[in-house]
């Protein structure tokens, strides 16, 4: 016969249940609705030959040098004819970390190509582009069959949105279940030893692993197909599962998993060890757990935007304490109201209430302290907030976290009140002068009001509490978010590597757009619009430079027709930094010539 007991824990364990499951199907639907594949992150930075040369003879080799250390494994560098054949290459080189070389196997016939590459960056995200060159001065195609051939072949290798959907809902919920399952220990083995006995703790925690476990594996299957940019039916091939293992991020998740197998035997010992009896763990075991929590709450810091950019070893440092602060915070509040909360005797929650509250005020200042120093790291000045994805998602962390932050002040205001002198019942009454009165604490409230006050103040820190949870899980989904975002350094790296000007009239415009916008070899790209901002092929365009401030008289810049309305010089030199005037000269119609005016600045 079933136990009234158990009838009553089960029945709470369900309601706690539900709970989760509406605070996880609630945020789920932003993480699916934001995940896209990942923009750039490394910045490829130069190539040889370079975009839009003309070459006497065919290269031996085709090299792209990038920002930051990169890996072909699940990608790859492909060079095609004007017809979309693939040409013959060579295996890969890495003369450098962040250098690739293609060898080209048999001379090329004159004719234009195009090279597409797909790389990983050292944040674990595919980057790709692609860009043509020529040999020999005539070419059996238009600048415009090449440009969409171009277009063609880069959307084949874009990568799967299901993929993306899938990566990012996985990454999310490894963020919860590594929260969960470290916040729930140590709120079980420091905060409140009672509560690793408890029926839903030992549910809590198992749930956690069961859910950080399986997100590893699935996300280990995803990223093969998310970063070589194929469907969701390659995530079961083993081919792909043997590169993603010689990938710094195969590496990571499969220590995850190692770390996760020696996290289960713990627990199993924790959960028979009856700690309620016995809240002391031996020391191997508290030693041996200390290692493993730490290294779980690295993993995300080892194989994400932490491995990139400047400071790394600081940056993971700084990311394992953020993750884990996050960590012991959340899954401790969602502990505190499953577990702690449900206790009807304030006075026997006392301990853990208060002594989490104090854990969770040291937790706050650690992620307050470690995100700057990320978000600084990451964005650097206010325009990487205003004016990049990367910002704008980190602006909406910062929201969300304000909240958790707000909410977590009015849950530690409700435990100072609960257990303060102010709303401590008197243990007996006092006499004075043969009759009875209250004590002086109290306000002259009788101890019936002083308990049913207590109540409400209970009830007012188990909802704000759970509003802190939720608030918490949100603060994950956005970040879920943000590490698939190129930060905002990468991306304004990448638009300084750029420079430009449109020139309108009434009746045609003219951009140019000059790359890398630097004193010496430039790529100067010039289209023709009209009023509408349609492309308008013209009958004839002449471009100049000149710089007034140096005395520089206008120098020609030649011009390759690549389409209608898009013209490109490659490798133009520009020999001194300044202000350069464009000067434009388009002939509409044989009698109708339109000049225009601007100007460019050159680093």
């Amino acid at each position: 016969m079933v136990r009234p007991s158990e009838i009553a824990r089960v029945r709470a364990a369900l309601r706690i249940a539900r709970k989760l499951l509406v605070l996880t199907l609630s945020v789920a639907a932003v993480v699916a609705a934001s995940a896209a594949p990942a923009g750039a992150h490394a910045v490829l930075e130069s190539t040889d030959p370079v975009a839009g040369a003309v070459l006497d003879a065919s290269p031996r080799a085709v090299e792209l040098d990038f920002s930051e250390p990169i890996t072909v494994a699940l990608g790859g560098v492909r060079i095609f004819d004007v017809n979309g054949d693939r040409v013959g290459t060579g295996k890969p080189e890495k003369p450098a970390a962040d250098r690739i070389r293609i060898p080209i196997g048999a001379r090329l016939a004159d004719g234009a190509y195009v090279v597409t590459w797909r790389v990983t960056s050292a944040d674990t995200h595919p980057i790709q582009g692609a860009f043509t060159f020529q040999v020999g001065a005539a070419s059996n195609a238009t600048g415009r069959e090449i440009g969409a051939l171009a277009d063609r072949l880069l959307a084949d290798q874009g990568g799967s949105r299901p993929v993306s959907i899938l990566w990012g809902l996985v990454r999310w919920l490894a963020y919860v279940g590594i929260a969960l399952l470290v916040g729930g220990v140590c709120f079980g083995v420091i905060v409140w030893s009672r509560a690793g006995d408890m029926y839903t703790t030992r549910r809590i925690v198992t749930a956690a692993w069961v859910l950080v476990t399986g997100a590893t594996v699935v996300g280990f299957a995803l990223h093969g197909p998310y970063a070589a940019g194929l469907g969701i039916r390659d995530a079961l091939d083993p081919a792909l599962w043997r590169n993603v293992a010689g990938t710094r991020f195969g590496a990571v998740w499969l220590g995850r998993l190692v770390l996760l197998a020696i996290a289960f035997g713990l627990l199993r010992w924790w959960f028979r060890a009856h700690p309620a009896d016995d809240p002391r763990v031996p020391r191997w075991w508290l030693v041996l757990a200390t290692i493993v929590g730490l290294g779980i709450v690295a993993t995300p810091a080892l194989a994400g935007h932490s491995d990139s950019g400047d400071y790394r070893l600081l940056a993971q440092l700084t990311s394992t304490v953020h993750v884990g602060a996050m960590s012991v915070w959340l899954g401790g509040l969602v502990m505190l109201g499953a577990v702690a909360m449900r206790d009807p005797d304030i006075d026997d929650a006392r301990a853990g209430v208060t002594r989490f509250s104090r854990i969770a005020t040291g937790c706050v200042l650690a992620v307050i302290v470690s995100g700057i120093f990320q978000s600084s790291r990451q964005v650097r000045d206010l325009g990487g907030l205003r004016d990049t994805d990367f910002g704008h998602v980190l602006v909406i962390k910062l929201f969300v976290f304000a909240g958790m932050v707000l909410v977590a002040a009015f849950s530690r205001d409700f435990v100072n009140r609960l257990f303060g002198r102010r709303l401590v019942e008197p243990a007996v009454p006092v006499v004075a002068g043969g009759s009875v009165d209250t004590d002086p604490e109290s306000d002259g409230r009788t101890a019936g009001e002083l308990a049913t006050e207590r109540q409400r103040e209970w009830r007012n820190l188990r909802r704000s509490v759970w509003a802190e949870a939720l608030l918490g899980i949100m603060v994950l989904a956005v970040t879920a978010v943000l590490v698939n975002t190129a930060p905002a350094v990468s991306a304004s790296r990448a638009a300084e590597g750029a420079a430009g000007v449109t020139m309108r009239s009434p009746r045609v415009v003219v951009d140019v757009t000059a790359s890398p916008a630097v004193a010496g070899r430039n790529d100067l790209h010039v289209s023709t619009f009209s009023a509408a901002g349609a492309p308008l092929d013209v009958v004839e365009l002449t471009v100049t430079l000149d710089l007034p401030s140096k005395r520089i008289a206008p120098i020609t810049v030649p011009l390759r027709d690549l389409g209608p309305g898009h013209y490109l010089s490659p490798g133009f030199t520009i020999p001194f930094p300044g202000e350069w005037r464009v000067n434009a000269k388009v002939l509409l119609s044989d009698v109708d010539l339109v000049p225009l005016s601007g100007s460019i600045a050159i680093r």
